[in-house]
């Protein structure tokens, strides 16, 4: 369930998740985000996040430590001032994106 507040719960949703994935993937040592072309469900799932990034970045064409940069400077735009820090708490707290599902993990 996303959280209700117009589009930006959903946006934020979408960014922190990306940024959850892509962390993990940086942590495993993936360098360029054309290499997880090859796993069509993980490759759809993040282009479908990436939607939200302004810009335009095709996810082919960049390193997967631009892309986190370029996430992560969204996540801080949306959360800007008390208002958009407690959205962000609400969002990391309701849609548990603290931590990658552990089907995630395993795989």
């Amino acid at each position: 369930e996303v959280v209700e507040d117009g589009g930006q719960g959903e946006e934020l949703h979408k960014l922190l998740e990306c940024f959850m994935y892509l962390k993990v993937y940086q942590i495993w040592g993936t360098e360029r985000m054309s290499e997880l072309k090859g796993q069509e469900d993980v490759w759809s799932h993040l282009q479908e996040l990436w939607e939200v990034v302004r810009g335009n970045n095709s996810l082919e064409g960049i390193s997967v430590r631009q892309a986190v940069g370029l996430v992560k400077t969204e996540v801080c735009n949306l959360c800007e001032g008390e208002e958009g820090m407690e959205l962000l708490a609400d969002v990391l707290v309701r849609e548990e994106l603290l931590v990658p599902d552990k089907d995630f993990l395993d795989s």
